[in-house]
């Protein structure tokens, strides 16, 4: 199984040298070679499930509803629906997803270069507050108001 969690992609696969199940991130392979062998995958397997549970202590999950100022058919390449969903509202467009790490998603969410507003949860808000400070710092000017408070360094 091919897994996409917290921006990396991973393989779960049964490892013929070590003969038992390992994930393998996908950024790290080299030289794959197409082999004509093929296998039956458990019907119930549940490789994110595995990956939760052997790369990390679980972290909590984040169900994210965030409107989007741009029209569903202009996110189409920016926007994977993996594991998302887009749906037109109100002039723009409803995102919804379930995250474990809320940072990636913030940075991904700039990155679309539309206005945007966070639904839920609160703590992705507390996200761009930490991410602004953080900016700031970079950028050479001093942050005010709370999100200075949240910045804690590089």
């Amino acid at each position: 199984r091919v897994v996409h969690l917290e921006g990396r992609w991973y393989a779960v696969a049964h490892c013929h040298l070590r003969g038992a199940r390992r994930s393998f991130r996908l950024d790290r392979m080299s030289a794959l070679t197409v082999q004509d062998h093929r296998f039956t995958p458990e019907p119930d397997f549940d490789a994110a499930a595995y990956l939760r549970a052997t790369l990390r202590a679980p972290k909590p999950t984040y169900q994210i509803s965030v409107w989007l100022n741009c029209p569903p058919e202009d996110l189409r390449g920016r926007v994977s629906t993996w594991g998302a969903d887009l749906r037109p509202d109100a002039q723009g467009t409803r995102l919804t997803t379930t995250r474990e790490g809320l940072s990636s998603f913030a940075a991904f969410l700039l990155g679309l270069d539309c206005d945007f507003r966070v639904d839920h949860p609160p703590e992705l808000r507390a996200e761009f507050a930490r991410l602004a400070a953080r900016c700031a710092a970079h950028a050479g000017t001093a942050p005010s108001g709370p999100a200075s408070a949240a910045y804690t360094g590089v």
